[in-house]
């Protein structure tokens, strides 16, 4: 497909330049190849123009009424907003990983998209073909070397696919494990992507919402920056190392119940991660009896991230949950983290303490020091009222 041709274009070498996210460097290096950068832009142009067009006509047409114009005001909106929404996600899958990755995204923003959208946009889960399997252990071969690929075998075909990469189950001297394998060439191509989708992406939005006061651009660089870090399997490795690690050192039943998957440090690199092979369920498909229980022991596993630990794991789909087969909770997929420093756990800590006092004056401070909110966007924070919504909201 388009997108895997663009990914085998540069080769197996990633440029260096591109393995930090930074907007002005990956502008400057495919500008250096104009053939590649305008072919991609006018191929995700046309598409996204395309839905522009049609989401700046709704607004003209007015086939989005606000409440009180029309009559059924509402279901013409849901109407119009599911029509786009099937248009959006038959485009993301046309435009490949890198779009259906943001659009898998996205459908957890419900603070951004009407309901028909999201809705839409969770059809994407499993909207990513595999890649080659030949193409994957080559992939394997070259990373790992020929000492560490001696004594591995992987499976025939992957038992998993997703935007970035796909999974095969392995044994390593006498071990099970899981190999994950990203997809060929995927660091320039996400790159030019996401170059692409900061120039299209902040004018779609001011289109599609007129009066929104969201920084779409900063939005798209804090994406690209996890989305290009994302791909650093390495990173992924040492994260679920210290999550796991920070399991262990804990003396409560937290500390035993809660873990994630061990690496093989000899087996991993920059695109192929390997770790031990965990035998269980998805917590969502479990039929277990103590289901529930796991489910409180995720949460308080997530409390303990943000105000212990540290390390925020950001990717908890039900695909990342599992319960083993000894009735533990499994976190997996640890490449999408973020750091919570100590400043932004006292601040959830008083954020919690506001609300439990009623004292709802302080809540907006409290989420710009979280960093829910950045500090110029104070004044259209207070203007949306959404200080007075949570005190309606917790007083009731």
């Amino acid at each position: 497909d388009e997108w895997a041709s663009l990914a085998a274009s540069e080769g197996v070498a990633e440029p260096n330049v591109l393995k930090v996210y930074d907007p002005s460097t990956s502008l400057e290096y495919f500008s250096r190849r104009p053939v590649t950068l305008l072919k991609r832009a006018w191929r995700s142009g046309v598409l996204l123009g395309a839905l522009s067009f049609n989401l700046w006509l709704d607004n003209k047409l007015r086939r989005r009424p606000e409440d009180g114009e029309v009559d059924n005001a509402e279901k013409k909106r849901n109407e119009t907003d599911a029509k786009r929404a099937a248009q959006l996600v038959d485009i993301l899958i046309k435009l490949g990983p890198t779009y259906v990755k943001l659009g898998q995204v996205l459908s957890s923003r419900q603070d951004l998209l009407p309901p028909p959208y999201i809705e839409r946009l969770r059809t994407l889960q499993d909207s990513v073909p595999p890649f080659d399997d030949a193409i994957a252990r080559r992939i394997v071969n070259d990373q790992l070397g020929p000492s560490n690929v001696e004594g591995l075998r992987i499976s025939d075909s992957p038992l998993a696919s997703a935007s970035l990469g796909q999974v095969y189950k392995g044994e390593l001297d006498g071990k099970q494990v899981a190999v994950k394998v990203q997809r060929p060439g995927a660091l320039v191509a996400v790159s030019l992507d996401v170059c692409i989708i900061r120039a299209f992406g902040p004018t779609i939005y001011k289109i599609s919402d007129k009066d929104g006061n969201l920084d779409s651009q900063a939005l798209i660089d804090e994406w690209g920056r996890r989305f290009i870090d994302e791909l650093d399997y390495g990173l992924e490795a040492r994260n679920g190392e210290a999550f796991a690690a920070a399991m262990r050192a804990r003396t409560d039943e937290l500390g035993q119940v809660v873990t994630a998957p061990a690496v093989v440090p000899n087996a991993c690199t920059r695109r192929v991660l390997t770790t031990e092979w965990v035998d269980g369920c998805r917590l969502d498909e479990s039929d277990a009896d103590d289901v529930p229980r796991l489910c409180a022991v995720a949460l308080s596993a997530y409390l303990c991230m943000l105000l212990d630990t540290n390390l925020l794991h950001v990717d908890p789909h039900p695909g990342n949950l599992l319960r083993t087969t000894d009735g533990r909770l499994c976190i997996l997929d640890w490449g999408l983290v973020t750091d919570v420093t100590p400043q932004q756990s006292d601040a959830i800590l008083q954020f919690i303490a506001h609300l439990v006092s009623q004292d709802y004056g302080k809540v907006d401070r409290d989420l710009v020091t979280m960093g829910f909110v950045a500090p110029e966007k104070m004044a259209a924070l207070n203007d949306e009222g959404l200080t007075n919504a949570i005190a309606t909201l917790f007083s009731a």
